[in-house]
């Protein structure tokens, strides 16, 4: 091994571990994790070196999605080749993980498109001359349900259906003089504001509106509502709902003004609120009415997709089932599936993640395991104080803190069997959030792995002479590789 190389595979205890301490408090705070504590009685109970003799190297497990045939069989002529010769063949085992169950809802149903979750549209009048407002409160009745809300700021929302926003309200029991803002999803640019004098303006339940020069919001818009000047103080005793979701749904509620300190574990109630209208009320009212027809040849082409599947199981025979519904939402509840079906079944020293756009280089890879330690390590290239989204494909309105403990590259890392021990055991203790790459970092906080930390794993498509994995591939360039790697051993480029 080239000394170059020794450089780049170095453990990166100092720089990582500095900070362990704060992020395993947070992922016992915000997870629900075992204390780690107990995780070296879990390691001697479970992984003892007597057994180091028997098991084979690595368990590959590549995640990929029901409908990717085309990915799995470039794959399976390109670098999975390398399990029909030499040691490879014996001390490696590649299986796709994939989830059993497929949603039988068509996309444009579901209330976030990468979820199985039905989008809520059967409660409305949708008409052009209808008003709705974002949220409804009620100080309650005698006999009604009565809870302790706390007033905040900030909350973000999501249009899924172009409205056109015609009033801004704020909470009526609110006694300051405030001004609330809808902002752009980054906070940078005023869209809309009012300004309220106490007790100002039309009141509709529970909140005082004022008119606005009105103002399209077109689908998949983004935002951020913000009441300023809301004192910390400010509670409200009463019940609350959302009157509009399947039109504006809130994707999160903020203690600050900015947007960044999600409100968990507290009843929260926003100091502002939207009226709006729907801009194309006909076009919502077929697709409500084309639904049933929609969901029914989507859950046709699922069950077409689970007799292609079977074949193709029954055919290559490796294909790992996991008992969650295949959408990206559910990527950390598939992650956990597949430790928990390998981990205690199947005997090997490692396991190696990936997906079904990457390309490994295997024989690198198994060689270079041989000079690393068999436990409680984590090998990957690493992102390191990576700020949480909050808004886009990736907002996560779950993790409370601004910045995610350091977590891999998805696209290839190397976990020891002790880990995926621990982490199939304690999987229903594990919270889940927005992706599992992201999670799987809050989860090995807890225990506090051994990072060694190697750019020689990529997170996109940038292929060096070193690479140990490449992303973010199509069919042609996995091909492209492995014939560079089947000509001069090099996948990356061969001398002309």
């Amino acid at each position: 091994m080239d000394t170059s190389a020794r450089r780049r595979i170095s453990p990166v205890t100092t720089e990582y571990n500095g900070n362990l301490l704060h992020w395993t408090l947070v992922a016992v705070a915000v997870g629900g994790i075992v204390s780690a504590i107990f995780y070296e009685a879990f390691v001697r109970e479970y992984f003892t070196a007597s057994e180091e003799e028997q098991i084979p190297d690595m368990v590959v497990a590549v995640m990929s999605a029901r409908e990717n045939f085309a990915q799995r069989q470039t794959i399976r002529g390109t670098w999975m080749q390398h399990l029909h010769t030499g040691i490879i063949a014996e001390k490696v085992h590649v299986k796709f993980i994939i989830g059993k169950h497929g949603c039988n809802m068509h996309p444009d149903y579901r209330n976030y498109q990468h979820s199985c979750d039905p989008l809520q549209l059967d409660a409305y009048d949708i008409s052009k001359a209808k008003t709705f407002n974002l949220f409804k409160v009620d100080r309650g009745h005698e006999n009604s349900a009565v809870y302790e809300f706390v007033v905040v700021p900030c909350l973000r929302i999501f249009i899924r259906n172009s409205v056109i926003v015609n009033k801004i309200g704020v909470l009526s029991n609110i006694s300051q003089p405030v001004s609330v803002k809808l902002l752009s999803a980054d906070g940078k640019e005023t869209v809309a504001s009012a300004s309220f004098m106490t007790g100002i303006g039309e009141k509709h339940h529970g909140y005082i509106y004022k008119a606005i020069q009105p103002i399209i919001l077109p689908q998949a818009f983004e935002g951020l509502l913000v009441a300023q000047n809301i004192a910390d103080s400010v509670q409200y005793r009463g019940s609350s709902e959302t009157t509009a979701p399947g039109l504006v749904d809130v994707t999160g509620m903020f203690a600050d003004e900015e947007g960044i300190q999600p409100v968990v574990g507290v009843n929260a109630i926003s100091a502002g609120s939207l009226a709006f209208l729907v801009q194309d009320s006909d076009r919502l009212k077929a697709m409500i009415s084309e639904r049933n027809q929609k969901n029914n040849d989507w859950h046709q082409r699922e069950s077409s997709l689970l007799v292609k599947l079977r074949e193709e199981n029954a055919r290559f025979g490796d294909i790992l089932f996991t008992d969650v519904t295949d959408t990206y939402a559910n990527l950390p509840a598939k992650l956990l599936q597949c430790f928990k079906l390998t981990a205690p079944k199947l005997d090997f020293k490692y396991l190696l993640k990936t997906d079904d756009d990457c390309y490994l280089n295997l024989p690198r890879i198994h060689r270079e395991l041989q000079m690393l330690t068999r436990s409680h390590l984590w090998w990957s290239n690493f992102r390191v104080n990576w700020p949480v989204q909050r808004f886009g494909k990736w907002r996560d309105a779950k993790y409370p803190s601004a910045l995610y403990p350091p977590f891999a590259c998805g696209a290839g890392y190397v976990l020891s069997h002790d880990l995926i021990l621990w982490l199939a055991a304690n999987s229903k203790y594990l919270q889940q959030y927005q992706g599992e790459d992201v999670s799987m970092g809050i989860w090995l906080a807890a225990v506090g792995p051994t990072f060694v930390h190697d750019n020689r794993w990529s997170c996109d498509s940038t292929c060096t002479d070193d690479s140990l994995s490449v992303a973010q591939l199509n069919s042609s360039s996995m091909h492209e590789l492995w014939s560079n790697e089947q000509t001069c051993g090099n996948p990356c480029s061969c001398p002309t």
